[in-house]
């Protein structure tokens, strides 16, 4: 997590700095390459997983509260070396 001040309003932008998936987007990724049964049933599953822990309310003191994406497509879907998806542009 990083942060910026902006000069326009003194308003604050925060940014979260991710690793690098050289893969690129879900939809790019699916453009170059002819994804076999077992790999896109595991991308998916990994999808499920992923909006699964968005969706989950966390309590605690390290808490998390639950998230809606709103915009999930495969643009917003980025592809790890091993075929994991990460949901992005939350």
């Amino acid at each position: 997590m990083a942060s910026d001040m902006t000069s326009r309003n003194s308003s604050t932008q925060l940014w979260l700095i991710t690793h690098y998936h050289e893969n690129g987007s879900l939809y790019d990724y699916l453009q170059r390459v002819a994804v076999e049964m077992a790999d896109g049933l595991h991308m998916a599953a990994s999808v499920a997983s992923g909006l699964v822990h968005l969706h989950t309310e966390i309590f605690g003191t390290e808490g998390k509260p639950a998230i809606a994406h709103r915009d999930l497509k495969s643009k917003n879907i980025l592809v790890k070396k091993d075929l994991q998806c990460c949901i992005a542009d939350l």
